[in-house]
Formats: structure tokens, C-alpha cells, sequence
């Protein structure tokens, strides 16, 4: 967890964005990408290092390094390969990409970039959208929305929109990750 006060000690708002973030992991990734059960995952509090999620699954405690590094690359997002969630980029025409009915990180890029499409220009520019593009795009919200939600990625003209997707993929990715 990034010190942002320069403190010995995480701020009490540090340590509730945490736990936060601890809950996400669990209502995000374990329960439903791994079905985990609640009863099998547990919190603990370790004072100012923060929250660790621990499963306590017969299945897991089993686990060699090499499948605990696997889950932790499939939480972290590493490996995404563009290509697989947008097949028809490298094709001329239409862009389809993930729904957000879809099942792991291709619902959860849906689900997300909708999310900050509708907290408005300020959210996409934060994503590193240029102010524009990103005016553009909330201006045009309810259709690029509609075309997001059925694997359309394609509804409005944006230059570039290899680059730009592959950029906000990644932003998508980090920004899951680490808030």
C-alpha cells in the first residue's frame, strides 16, 4: 500500500482505503472467478501493514508456487493480451471487445470503463483520456454505453483506436489493481 502522507504510520484513510480494496478483492475476484466460499477466506488486521486476505481452502493450502503465481498474475491482470479481449483489431471494421455480462477480466474492463465513463469527463481524463476525446465520449455516453454493452466497442470515431484501447486496457488494468 503506497504511503501518500509520508508517515511512519498509514493515516486511519489510508487504512480504510485499504480495507476497501481488501473487500474488492475478495467480492471481485475470489468469490466470483475462483468461487471461493465466505466461509473459506478470512481478514486479518496486521496493525499499520494493513489487511491480508488469507483462503483457508483444503484446495489452496495445496497449491505449489507456480499455481499461487498464476492467481496472483490472473488478480494483478498480467498477461492480458489485447488481441484476445478486441479479436477484431486487427481486422478492418468494426471493433468487438467484452461485454459486461462477460466472465472475468473481460466483464470486469466492460463493467469498469462504463463505470468511469458515466463519473464523467473528469474520471475518463483521469484514465489519461485527452480532454476532447473524453468530452466526446461523455457527450456520447448513453450510445457508447449501449454499444459497450452489446461488444461493441466501435460506436463513435476515435483516431488511433488500436492505441487507445490497448491504452486504456492497461489503464483499466492498473487502475483495478492498485485503488
Amino acid at each position: 500500500m503506497p504511503r501518500v502522507h509520508r508517515k511512519e504510520f498509514v493515516c486511519k484513510d489510508c487504512l480504510g482505503v485499504a480495507k476497501d480494496e481488501a473487500f474488492k478483492l475478495i467480492e471481485d475476484f475470489l468469490i466470483p472467478d475462483f468461487g471461493f466460499k465466505k466461509d473459506e477466506i478470512e481478514i486479518n488486521f496486521s496493525g499499520n501493514r494493513g489487511y491480508h486476505v488469507h483462503v483457508v481452502s483444503k484446495d489452496v493450502l495445496s497449491l505449489k508456487d507456480d499455481a499461487r503465481k498464476e492467481i496472483t498474475d490472473y488478480i494483478s491482470g498480467n498477461g492480458l493480451d489485447f488481441n484476445e479481449l478486441f479479436p477484431t483489431m486487427s481486422h478492418k471494421g468494426v471493433l468487438l471487445g467484452p461485454k459486461p455480462t462477460d466472465l472475468g477480466w473481460s466483464g470486469k474492463i466492460a463493467r469498469n470503463f462504463i463505470k468511469t465513463l458515466e463519473s464523467g469527463v473528469d474520471s475518463l481524463i483521469a484514465l489519461g483520456i485527452e480532454r476532447r476525446v473524453a468530452k466526446n465520449l461523455y457527450q456520447k455516453k448513453a450510445l457508447v454505453e449501449m454499444g459497450i454493452k452489446n461488444g461493441n466497442w466501435d460506436m463513435i470515431y476515435i483516431k488511433k483506436k488500436k492505441e487507445f484501447w490497448e491504452n486504456i486496457l492497461k489503464k483499466q488494468v492498473i487502475k483495478r489493481v492498485m485503488l
